[in-house]
């Protein structure tokens, strides 16, 4: 009688400490960078115990997984909340969440880190618009970012109704554009009359859609849109 009550003893303490065991889900990770850009993928690193279950999601992005280690494409600057809720073996959850910021990143907002169709919507020179004929809005084109260097573009014109140099403004067939880091501007080069000028446009905005820029040495102002 003594020795059966003894093996009692050990099965419920055995089955005892396992049910605690599957019990203790705890949720924890830590993103795999501090610093996280548009064009760029959120990793997490995994510390959760006791996880048979994984659910994410971002807060304002609509993302949402259920793999161990996830990735989040980020292609939006903003402050958002990552969630991480786990689930134990017999159904208890833990939840651990971490707010994380997303930095603006011109190189991604102009080229989308390889290339990007933008049109030239507007063109102010002292004030005045330039873009006086359809013609002129058909200058679309796709700014290819260069892997050679991580601040030039090349600029290849989709199409052209126009003939070249009968506008006073009219983007050139193709070319290079660079990006200027140091006083955040772009080098563009645009034709006047048949005849490459060349301007420095500080950028003053710029979305994933939509660029503005004024060279205020020549007093202009260009502005792309992306639809």
């Amino acid at each position: 009688m003594q020795k059966a009550s003894y093996y009692l003893i050990i099965l419920l303490a055995f089955y005892g400490c396992k049910d605690k065991i599957e019990s203790d889900s705890v949720a924890d990770f830590k993103l795999k960078s501090a610093v996280v850009y548009e064009g760029t993928n959120l990793e997490v690193v995994q510390k959760s115990l006791n996880t048979s279950k994984y659910e994410w999601s971002i807060e304002g992005l609509n993302l949402n997984s259920n793999e161990l280690n996830p990735l989040f494409f980020m292609d939006s600057a903003g402050l958002y909340t990552l969630k991480l809720t786990t689930k134990g073996g017999n159904g208890s959850s833990s939840m651990q969440q971490m707010n994380f910021e997303v930095l603006p990143d011109t190189i991604w907002r102009l080229s989308s880190n390889s290339s990007k169709k933008w049109q030239i919507s507007s063109i102010l020179s002292d004030g005045i618009e330039q873009i006086v004929d359809d013609c002129q809005l058909d200058d679309v084109f796709l700014l290819k970012h260069s892997s050679a260097s991580n601040d030039s573009f090349f600029f290849t014109e989709e199409f052209d109704i126009c003939n070249s140099g009968i506008q006073f403004f009219d983007a050139p067939a193709k070319g290079i554009w660079a990006l200027n880091r140091a006083n955040n501007s772009l080098s563009v080069e645009i034709s006047s009359r048949g005849l490459a000028t060349s301007f420095d446009f500080k950028i003053e905005e710029i979305r994933k859609n939509y660029f503005k820029g004024t060279d205020f040495v020549l007093n202009t102002t260009l502005i792309l849109s992306n639809n």
